[in-house]
């Protein structure tokens, strides 16, 4: 075993996974605080410092301890096409089961604006705003601001269940259609099932 590069900030680790998306090598935590962080090995960017600082590329709160992570060989988004992806299912203390899994730049550059829009649009549980839930918790005081490039599947998973009217509502307002989020939708539930 050979250190490659570290996170400078304090963290109570409970559980760690390698995770692959074609060249680039992730390394996703889970933590004391019930989040959830991304990592990545760049060393050819100048912020981490030849590769000795891992640099965050997406946290998020989850709101349970993920005690455990799978990493799996991800489905090709299209048929005939080779991915070169994985994915990592976790498992809660509290039983519940989710995923975390690399998504197109269009897909997700899709699925965050209608995620924004849902977040002002809905009425949520007991009021309680998912934006604000999501937000990374640090244990100590950060030196870097919070990088929330991890969509909220459980939110986007309301989107199927909502009116044919609310739902073009929605999608106009990101320019796009409830066919094709839907589409988006199913892609990123179709490549996590197993091979």
């Amino acid at each position: 075993m050979e250190v490659i590069g570290k996170d400078y900030n304090q963290l109570q680790v409970f559980a760690t996974e390698f995770l692959i998306n074609d060249k680039t090598l992730h390394f996703v935590v889970s933590d004391s605080k019930k989040n959830l962080q991304v990592f990545t090995y760049a060393p050819r960017d100048p912020e981490s410092y030849s590769g000795q600082k891992l640099l965050v590329e997406g946290d998020i709160h989850l709101g349970h301890l993920v005690n455990r992570f799978l990493r799996m060989q991800r489905r090709p988004y299209r048929e005939g096409e080779k991915t070169r992806q994985q994915l990592a299912w976790f498992a809660g203390s509290n039983g519940a089961i989710g995923f975390i899994s690399p998504a197109p730049e269009e897909v997700f550059r899709r699925l965050l604006a209608l995620q924004t829009k849902m977040n002002s649009y809905l009425a949520h549980y007991a009021g309680l705003n998912p934006r604000g839930f999501r937000l990374f918790r640090p244990e100590f005081k950060l030196t870097r601001p919070a990088k929330k490039n991890i969509l909220d599947g459980e939110l986007l998973a309301r989107f199927p269940h909502l009116g044919l009217n609310d739902q073009k509502q929605l999608c106009h307002q990101i320019g796009s259609t409830p066919d094709r989020v839907t589409e988006d939708l199913l892609e990123l539930d179709f490549g996590a099932e197993l091979l």
